[in-house]
């Protein structure tokens, strides 16, 4: 009977350590899984407070960088105005653009491409320049409606501009199209210009400005008739 007792004692001690030694085990398995999360969630707030503050700058970046896009667009409509008060309007207008262009993206990080066009009543002829501030050469196809000849193609290599002439009998709206190539890709822009028996002048802009983290691209077209 004292040894059945004894047994009965002994094997419940057993028990309860055993038991001990499992919620023990357990306690530390959660202790270790706490510190790990723990971890994990300060490593992702930092994670996060490093991304958050990256896009903050990118968004103050983009705010500078569209500003001085707003400039740029705005100063090849204001130098259109002006090449059409000179005696000699294609001569000043393509003088004025490419020195312009090529002075901003000598500057600043940006990428222009503008075509130019000048429409001479007198003779029934039109001058179309095409400006590349690329940094890059591109391939380069321009046609006219209604004009002769119907188109050119030529290379540009970057920081060049190039002019031709169209003649045109036409008394209303002619469609300009640039087709130009670059990295792998075809690129197509149209827009119109009015021939008359007034003179007028026309300026297709697109404009890329760069930053470290972000950059704002635009695209603008001026006319303009006397």
């Amino acid at each position: 009977m004292n040894m059945t007792r004894e047994y009965n004692i002994l094997h419940k001690g057993m028990r309860i350590e055993g038991e001990n030694r499992r919620f023990y085990s357990s306690g530390q398995m959660f202790i270790i899984a706490s510190i790990l999360i723990v971890t994990a969630l300060l490593a992702l707030k930092n994670l996060l407070g490093v991304y958050s503050t990256f896009e903050e700058k990118r968004f103050e970046e983009t705010l500078d960088l569209d500003s001085q896009l707003k400039n740029i667009k705005n100063e090849f409509g204001y130098i259109l105005g002006i090449a059409a008060l000179q005696n000699d309007v294609n001569g000043s207008g393509i003088r004025f653009f490419y020195n312009f262009s090529n002075f901003i993206a000598n500057d600043i990080d940006a990428r222009i491409l503008y075509v130019f066009v000048f429409v001479n009543s007198s003779n029934q002829a039109f001058g179309v320049t095409t400006g590349n501030l690329l940094r890059e050469a591109i391939n380069v196809t321009i046609n006219a409606t209604n004009s002769t000849p119907t188109g050119y193609t030529f290379i540009m290599n970057s920081s060049f501009n190039t002019s031709r002439e169209f003649q045109s009998s036409i008394n209303g709206t002619i469609n300009i199209t640039l087709t130009y190539s670059r990295q792998n890709s075809n690129i197509t822009e149209r827009f119109p210009i009015l021939v008359s028996t007034i003179r007028s002048a026309a300026i297709f802009v697109d404009a890329r400005v760069h930053g470290e983290n972000a950059f704002v691209r635009a695209k603008e077209i001026y006319n303009k008739t006397w």
